[in-house]
């Protein structure tokens, strides 16, 4: 859905502020108990503070604004100290050039978010011209309840449209090209062909970036539910290429079906009378902060393995990245039993279906084939093996420990320990043992085919 937006005043409940041109009225209502304790502060300092960048921008556009952003002429690093200190508040220095510091106050939950950096360029208006986009580019003069607007953001919301303010702001920082998309898809605006024809010039110099800015701004993008239309126009202009290397044709395929339908019906139905279980809950839980399942999944789709490992994700996002992979190459035929997979995957197990589901799915449009009634069976089937054998298994637990075979058959510590538990581990799940006592009675077995073995070899 469009984000709406309408240059026409709306009537507010609580404070509204006028200059001459109505152009410049700006409802800071939903913000006004926030950054009182901060305006204030500013001024028994004597200093004018600014409410710019995203901030503004999501005022205009009516939607919750989080982190507030500053702006000031001078000694930001020691405004933003001093004024940690009145509220108790932990204050982190960001940047040098230009000086930008956070302030994080625990008074409340979430904690308060306060960015305040100095001008980039000479006065407010220069610093303003040196931002990523037009619609980031405006701000609010607190003092004087006055919107200062020198690249016409408010006339690009209104049109729903992304601009550059500049060439040198993408030359300045090549990252700026992937914000232009990732805002695009967030926003639902559509890209001006200028900015979009600067990105086709520049895009090989995304590379000068820090690959960490890189890839949390592709992987923000990358959350949207609909993220196939824009990844074509990166595509096209030569950007994707810049970030992952893929058959894009087959790709997009997959993760547009993904994205339209991650399971198949029966499964899904069967998950929710199981445990009440959610696809949905399941695909947007976070693996790590910032990055949920779903995204995941969407990168999986859409590069090889070699090049999401570039991407720094971490140790646990590869990890699972690895194990859907493996799941993928070993996902069963209908007559095979997918305990093995399941021992190895455990709930991630889902992960795999929605991949195998989306690809079968694109191979089948691509064949003009619309049967996949064996892969919506294996899936059914690997779902009710999950519920209804493994998972009982893996809450109950092993039904002997290392300790315990110490104790009871006075075996050393060592590596016979390991291989019993593996064997036992095995009958378990094989449903040969199901008691703590056929597992004592497994162990005698086992002890005493090993002795034989050994006498055997003598």
């Amino acid at each position: 859905m469009l984000l709406a937006w309408s240059a026409t005043p709306h009537i507010y409940r609580s404070m509204r502020f006028f200059c001459q041109d109505p152009k410049n009225v700006l409802d800071i209502s939903a913000i006004a108990s926030t950054i009182q304790p901060l305006q204030q502060f500013a001024q028994s300092k004597q200093v004018s503070l600014y409410l710019v960048g995203g901030s503004v921008r999501d005022l205009l556009l009516a939607r919750p604004t989080t982190d507030l952003d500053f702006a000031l002429a001078e000694n930001a690093i020691t405004i933003a100290q001093d004024f940690a200190r009145t509220i108790d508040a932990t204050c982190i220095q960001l940047e040098t050039d230009p000086p930008t510091a956070r302030i994080i106050s625990s008074r409340s939950t979430p904690p308060q978010i306060y960015d305040l950096a100095q001008f980039r360029g000479q006065d407010l208006e220069a610093d303003l011209r040196l931002r990523d986009l037009t619609i980031n580019a405006m701000a609010y003069d607190l003092d004087r309840h006055n919107l200062i607007d020198p690249c016409g953001g408010q006339q690009d919301l209104a049109a729903k449209i992304l601009r550059f303010p500049a060439r040198q702001v993408v030359v300045d920082d090549p990252l700026r090209m992937l914000r232009l998309f990732r805002f695009a898809a967030q926003l639902e605006f559509q890209i001006d062909p200028a900015s979009l024809s600067l990105v086709s010039q520049l895009s090989d110099t995304l590379s000068l970036s820090a690959t960490e800015r890189i890839r949390d701004e592709f992987l923000k993008m990358m959350t949207v539910n609909q993220s196939v239309p824009i990844l074509e126009i990166m595509q096209d202009i030569g950007l994707l290429q810049q970030i992952l290397k893929s058959d894009f044709e087959v790709a997009k395929k997959k993760i547009s079906f993904f994205e339209q339908q991650p399971v198949p019906d029966q499964l899904d139905q069967y998950l929710q009378q199981a445990e009440g279980l959610s696809v949905e809950d399941y695909l947007t839980h976070e693996v790590v902060t910032g990055l949920n399942r779903s995204t995941l999944i969407k990168l999986s789709l859409l590069s090889p393995a070699e090049d999401w490992k570039r991407l720094l994700l971490g140790r646990k996002a590869d990890q699972l990245l690895s194990n859907w992979k493996l799941g993928f190459q070993q996902f069963p035929s209908l007559d095979q039993d997918p305990t093995p997979l399941l021992r190895t995957l455990r709930c991630e197990w889902i992960g795999v279906i929605t991949q195998y589901f989306a690809t079968v799915q694109a191979q089948a449009k691509r064949e003009a084939s619309t049967s996949i009634t064996d892969f919506e069976q294996i899936a059914l089937s690997i779902g009710v093996c999950y519920y209804e054998k493994v998972l009982p298994i893996l809450k109950r637990g092993s039904l002997l420990t290392g300790k315990a075979l110490i104790q009871i058959f006075r075996i050393s510590e060592g590596p016979q320990i390991g291989r019993i538990l593996t064997y036992l581990d095995h009958l378990q799940f094989a449903g040969l043992i199901r008691t703590q006592d056929e597992a004592c009675q497994a162990v005698s077995k086992y002890l005493s085919q090993q002795s034989l073995i050994q006498n055997g070899n003598r």
